[in-house]
């Protein structure tokens, strides 16, 4: 079968195979919830920052940094481009694996066409009619092994047949007896470029990061010796989403760009079979530009990718109208990043037509889109302040998600759970706490039930929920019960920090500076210096990798603890670490004025306390002047944002003689 026609059957085989898994699925089946941190939570004349309390989740486009719904395929190239809609702290990858096992089935259901394995055939026959189980007897170890022996059974054969094992065995979350299999698949054909792709596709979606980095590899120097173009921008794109997750933006942006180099010279010939997978790479980059804070260069590709994806739904709406629907929710979190709300929700209300229009013609495979659309849109409503619209979407993505998670828990339930946490955040929101701990807690304990079946998967999320409701008894002045789900949290987060140091630690870093924040209200000046100094040391050891995402969390940290030692009237060690953080913030706000600019106003009006206690007016009645202007600034656009930042350093100035 060739290239093109693989390309055309295989989205409706994929449909057929997540039908399959939908129906016979086993209990558990992971997802994740996303977090986003609200501004600084503000403690007296100065503000102690970064109280994260989480979770306006966004829809992923079609993704492949992010992984909500990755279809890596090694032959027919449906990998899903990244997605630029998280609202998490960057790194806490998405892994609902239903959506991977179901595109790796789908593969498996061409290769009897042309295959004259008759274990092979069989094998897939008996999945396809929902006999899973005896699918793998087929593919028993034992068989498998006995194949390995004789001579007559090519290499080839026999790997294909442990690898269909595997995938087998993963969509039924075996993932230990999964990973077996793939091992002897690699192990027995360490040639075949399709066995070391699913490999590290296996490990990859179990972050098991270097495992997969050394198994993309070998694939790569495989298809290059092959001469496989195809092949090899499909590796590069992958590469590129992994070094991505793992925060190796200089080596994320090589593999993409050189895939697309590739992708554009065989679109040029072939546009009909490559132009899609051109969108895909393109879209890829655009999640790296905006999570490098690189607005304008995501927004002309995803621009770009849009263009495309029009272009073909125009000749093929029922193939393409969804990518159309995904990269406009892409470009609508983009214009969001962007302040610009009103794009933002026009984009959005579009891709929520699009998938109210294709879910009318396909509910069963097309209402979860609408579901998670309706929650974009409704963490746009709530950045407006547009509250009751929110929880208006809110309240239809959760009736939604609860009709899917009564008939099919296994798949819908995490996203039950997901729409709970935002619901959960508008209350906290909106200082409605009752509801929001009752959103919170209906939320963790979905998660820690996923989570006893697979912690792999949902232990982070467990954490993130724990530390909401954390927030809430801190808002409350439960501090008991505010103790209790942050150390919990920090210590699941150290856990997943162990083994997983690039994607959890930036999460510990905030965890602690929340304890911090505690002890900080609660007059422990010397617990509380500690862990702001852990803490720190943490933002530092990232910034020192990455300093575009993570210099702002140093300055946060400094900041913090320059308003510890300001309260304990060390002025001096107060002045170097404001002075410190403030230099970050101004470095920072040169390149990205709406993000950082308020941060250096908050920091200003730290100094100018100091200096006044001091009984230095002129210098504190300079930087509080250079805190209203920016104040007064953002105020004109957002009031009720900054309203009362302009009163509180307004305060400040009539109070200097």
């Amino acid at each position: 079968m060739s290239y093109k026609e693989q390309n055309r059957v295989l989205p409706h085989i994929f449909t057929i195979c997540l039908l399959v898994l939908f129906f016979q699925a086993p209990s558990v089946l992971p997802a994740t919830t996303l977090t986003s941190v609200v501004p600084e939570n503000q403690k007296g004349s100065g503000s102690v920052e970064d109280v994260e309390v989480g979770a306006s989740e966004t829809n992923q486009a079609l993704t492949g940094a992010s992984r909500e719904f990755l279809l890596h395929l090694p032959k027919y190239d449906l990998e899903d481009c990244g997605s630029a809609c998280s609202e998490e702290p960057p790194g806490l990858p998405e892994s609902p694996e239903v959506y991977p096992q179901a595109s790796m089935l789908a593969r498996h259901t061409i290769h009897p066409l042309k295959s004259g394995n008759e274990d092979y055939r069989k094998a897939v026959s008996l999945f396809l009619s929902g006999r899973t189980n005896e699918a793998l007897a087929v593919l028993s170890k034992e068989r498998l092994w006995q194949q390995s022996t004789e001579i007559e059974k090519p290499r080839e054969e026999v790997a294909r047949n442990w690898t269909l094992r595997g995938e087998l065995l993963a969509a039924k979350l075996d993932f230990d007896g999964a990973a077996h299999a793939y091992g002897e698949a690699v192990r027995f054909a360490p040639d075949s470029y399709d066995s070391w792709f699913a490999y590290s596709f296996f490990h990859e979606e179990r972050l098991h990061f270097k495992i997969a980095r050394e198994g993309y590899e070998k694939a790569l120097t495989l298809a290059r010796v092959r001469g496989k173009d195809e092949d090899v921008g499909i590796i590069l794109n992958n590469l590129g989403n992994l070094h991505y997750a793992e925060r190796r933006m200089v080596e994320a942006r090589e593999a993409y760009e050189e895939a697309l180099k590739i992708r554009r010279d065989l679109a040029s010939k072939n546009p009909k079979d490559y132009l899609l997978d051109v969108a895909k790479t393109l879209n890829n980059l655009g999640v790296l530009h905006r999570g490098e804070k690189n607005t304008a260069e995501a927004r002309r590709a995803y621009e770009e990718v849009l263009k495309i994806h029009r272009q073909l739904a125009v000749k093929n709406a029922d193939v393409y109208l969804l990518d159309v629907a995904k990269t406009l929710n892409n470009l609508s979190v983009l214009h969001r990043d962007e302040k610009n709300t009103a794009e933002a929700r026009r984009v959005c209300e579009e891709a929520l037509k699009i998938h109210r229009q294709l879910a009318a013609q396909n509910p069963d495979i097309y209402l979860p889109e609408v579901a998670k659309t309706l929650n974009n849109l409704g963490v746009l409503q709530r950045a407006e302040k547009h509250t009751t619209e929110a929880q208006q979407s809110y309240d239809e993505a959760l009736k939604i998600h609860r009709q899917l998670a009564a008939r099919n828990p296994v798949v819908y339930l995490p996203a039950v759970a997901k729409t709970l946490n935002n619901l959960g955040n508008l209350h906290y929101a909106e200082k409605r706490m009752v509801e929001a701990r009752r959103a919170y807690e209906e939320a963790l304990k979905i998660q820690r039930r996923l989570a006893n079946k697979n912690q792999d998967a949902y232990l982070a999320n467990v954490a993130r929920t724990l530390n909401n409701l954390g927030n809430l008894h801190y808002a409350e002045k439960r501090r008991a019960e505010a103790w209790q789900t942050y150390e919990e949290t920090l210590k699941i987060r150290r856990q997943l920090a162990t083994r997983n140091p690039v994607v959890y630690l930036p999460v510990v870093a905030k965890t602690l500076n929340n304890i911090g924040n505690l002890h900080y209200s609660e007059k422990h000046m010397a617990e509380a210096q500690q862990i702001y100094e852990e803490s720190l040391r943490i933002h530092r050891q990232l910034a020192t990798r990455n300093p575009d995402v993570y210099l702002s969390g140093v300055a946060r940290t400094l900041n913090n603890l320059g308003n510890l030692h300001y309260s304990e009237k060390h002025m001096f060690e107060a002045q170097q670490v404001y002075e410190e953080a403030l230099k970050i913030r101004r470095e920072l706000a040169a390149n990205n004025t709406e993000d950082y600019l308020p941060d250096v106003a908050r920091t200003l009006n730290s100094l100018g306390n100091l200096y006044r206690d001091e009984n230095r007016l002129d210098e504190a009645r300079e930087v509080y002047e250079e805190s209203l202007r920016i104040y007064r600034a953002f105020a004109e656009r957002s009031p009720a944002a900054y309203e009362h930042y302009v009163a509180k350093v307004q305060d400040h100035l009539a109070g200097i003689p």
